[in-house]
């Protein structure tokens, strides 16, 4: 998925309207999002997760093996989850996956 992909799809989520198709934002406040692209957005749908976890723990880190972000359920070692070029996009992707498994 694309970043532009992405927003949309969280956005479709969170029932977020848009500005326009590049720019969803919230109605309550008309802030901007890009969880895609922007850490600070993307580390509120990190701390979204890690809040409403009962017992897993959320991991967020940069992987040895192939040079990428691996975002997801378990500890350091044995993390199940997304595999990302960037944090912003493994965070994203794990929040999309956890949302629709709920």
């Amino acid at each position: 998925m694309t970043p532009l992909e992405i927003n949309k799809k969280i956005a479709s989520m969170k029932n977020h309207d848009g500005i326009d198709d590049a720019h969803p934002y919230s109605n309550k406040n008309n802030r901007i999002y890009n969880w895609a692209e922007n850490i600070g957005d993307a580390f509120e749908l990190f701390e979204e997760m890690v809040k409403n976890r009962d017992h897993e723990n959320v991991s967020l880190y940069l992987g040895n093996v192939y040079d990428e972000w691996v975002c997801g359920e378990g500890d350091f070692e044995e993390v199940n989850g997304e595999l990302a070029k960037t944090a912003t996009i493994a965070i994203c992707l794990t929040w999309i996956k956890w949302k629709e498994t709920k």
